[in-house]
């Protein structure tokens, strides 16, 4: 295992696994699979999903897939891409690796953002989209998402926002949601497909928004 993934599993992290419906192989050669990433990343605030490093040697080559790395400034990082168009991602919530953010909002690191959950439910949606038009998707595809080490972690809003009346902690440590999408969908309504899932997580810690807030929150990314 990668020393940068078990780093990321020591904590509080995000797991988020493409899945086409079938597991036939759509590319046939590992430097197209770079290739296909590569293209496919998304920058909607200013760091991409997935991150791709251009370095050389900075991805890992192995028969049927490809995967990088990074562990910089509190970005910590792993993804897996394979031949068959699945897609593996690892996050460390960047709450526990970030000393700044950790010492302005306390709790050692154990809090969630609001707006980052959204926009990274955003990213997922919107790099899947790209990911099943590269690849030639059609049918059906499965985004499906974990987040472990949610419990007691609490809940924040950016500061130029109103803050919660009372403290919102989830008491819940893992949180799973899966998402089956059509392609069609997925090519024309992204964002509107990350507004479920960005719900149902907010709600086991207590907030419940409207459509039409996440709508609100997502008009501050990138088109």
């Amino acid at each position: 295992m990668s020393e940068i993934l078990e780093k990321i599993q020591s904590r509080g992290y995000w797991r988020v696994r493409i899945l086409p419906a079938s597991s036939e192989e759509r590319i046939a050669t590992l430097g197209d699979l770079e290739t296909a990433v590569s293209s496919c990343g998304v920058d909607l605030r200013g760091w991409d999903f997935p991150h791709f490093d251009r370095h050389a040697g900075a991805t890992i080559r192995h028969t049927n897939y490809i995967q990088q790395d990074i562990d910089w400034r509190g970005i910590v990082e792993f993804w897996r891409a394979y031949k068959s168009g699945q897609f593996i991602a690892f996050s460390a919530l960047r709450a526990e690796w970030d000393d700044k953010a950790t010492e302005a909002q306390g709790n050692g690191g154990k809090w969630l953002s609001v707006e980052d959950s959204i926009f990274r439910f955003s990213e997922i949606l919107a790099f899947t989209s790209k990911w099943a038009t590269k690849l030639a998707l059609d049918g059906e595809v499965v985004v499906s998402n974990e987040l472990t080490g949610l419990g007691g972690r609490q809940l924040m809003l950016e500061p130029r926002r109103m803050g919660f009346r009372r403290e919102m902690a989830s008491t819940q440590d893992v949180w799973t949601h899966e998402q089956v999408c059509e392609v069609t969908a997925l090519l024309t309504e992204s964002r509107e497909l990350a507004i479920a899932p960005s719900i149902a997580l907010l709600e086991i810690f207590g907030l419940d928004i409207a459509d039409s807030t996440v709508r609100d929150i997502q008009s501050e990314l990138r088109s």
